[in-house]
């Protein structure tokens, strides 16, 4: 069966997609009986569609953002088109993240679902901010809506939580949820440099983004626990009840402290029905996180029936996300 994507926002992500969609088309076809084609890349300032389906490797000899797809439609003489021409299909909500208003991610789900359309986001704004609003929507729409790649992206944190322990209830979630603050952690333990000069080198090595406030100060743990909170646990709370403190206070000396008592200082999110709380954390070697390194990410569920489940690992970059997302697809229509 073809199924029809349109992407909306253009980065590096997006264009992890279409690389992995083209590798594993004769694979998703012979294994799902699925073949995905990308009609639609919605762009901030162009928006480009192609009923019968954009050129991949075409649009792949192009950059990034809203310049590469006007550039690919001039040479194919394509006028950019608007939402009321795209019709039917899936959404993959790839734009940035603003969780202060959910735009523009909230605009485009919305849109996807008024349409009866399926939505795979990787975007959390729209998330934190509209999560009801979202799920109301979807359920009087009859539409699916999937979000794996919100949460901890190549890591399974939500398809574990949704599915494999939907018999049980989740008493408590711990987690190291954001890959960029654990490489620094891990890297001020192993290398004893202070927070600075491991903020500057990886940032010109390109492990971590020039603007990593979100990262360091515990926001983007926050989103991705609130969204695991909203989907698993029986919690009512707002997200402006959840309790921040990030990394950028936590000095080497702290870290050696540590150390020499044979603990780590992980950032953590910890979540039940009564809240949620991030902050940093000195655990020791009977925690499972304790050995979540680098940019890896780790979450443990406390349950009632089933134990205390780890999962750990994950590939920390565009193409891990990208993959989460193109899995949520399969797993939409399989």
């Amino acid at each position: 069966m073809k199924k029809k994507i349109i992407i909306s926002g253009y980065g590096k992500v997006a264009k992890e997609i279409l690389k992995l969609l083209k590798e594993y088309r004769v694979l998703f076809t012979k294994k799902y009986n699925i073949e995905f084609i990308v009609v639609a890349v919605i762009g901030s300032k162009f928006l480009l569609y192609q009923e019968e389906g954009i050129d991949i490797d075409d649009l792949s000899l192009y950059g990034l953002g809203s310049s590469s797809l006007e550039n690919y439609a001039k040479n194919k003489r394509i006028k950019s088109k608007t939402l009321n021409d795209i019709k039917g299909g899936l959404l993959i909500e790839s734009t940035p993240t603003d969780i202060n208003t959910g735009e523009p991610g909230y605009s485009y789900i919305k849109w996807a679902i008024k349409n009866k359309m399926d939505v795979v986001s990787l975007s959390k704004g729209a998330l934190v901010k509209y999560f009801d609003e979202i799920m109301e929507m979807k359920i009087e729409s009859n539409s699916q809506i999937k979000y794996s790649g919100a949460t901890m992206a190549a890591l399974p944190s939500m398809d574990v939580g949704l599915y494999s322990l939907s018999s049980t209830k989740i008493d408590r979630i711990e987690g190291i949820l954001n890959g960029t603050s654990n490489y620094i952690l891990t890297e001020m333990y192993n290398k004893e440099e202070n927070f600075d000069q491991i903020i500057k080198r990886s940032q010109e090595e390109g492990i971590a983004e020039k603007n990593i406030d979100y990262d360091i100060k515990g926001i983007d743990t926050a989103n991705k626990l609130y969204i695991l909170t909203k989907s698993l646990l029986t919690s009512t709370m707002n997200y402006k009840s959840i309790k921040i403190e990030g990394i950028e206070n936590i000095s080497i000396e702290k870290i050696r402290e540590e150390k020499r008592k044979g603990n780590k200082i992980k950032l953590i999110g910890i979540a039940d029905d009564e809240g949620i709380e991030v902050r940093p954390m000195e655990i020791s070697q009977s925690n499972p996180l304790y050995y979540v390194d680098g940019k890896e990410k780790g979450i443990v569920y406390y349950t009632k029936d089933m134990g205390k489940i780890v999962v750990s690992g994950g590939e920390s970059s565009p193409k891990g996300a990208a993959s989460s997302a193109i899995k949520d697809m399969i797993n939409i229509y399989r």
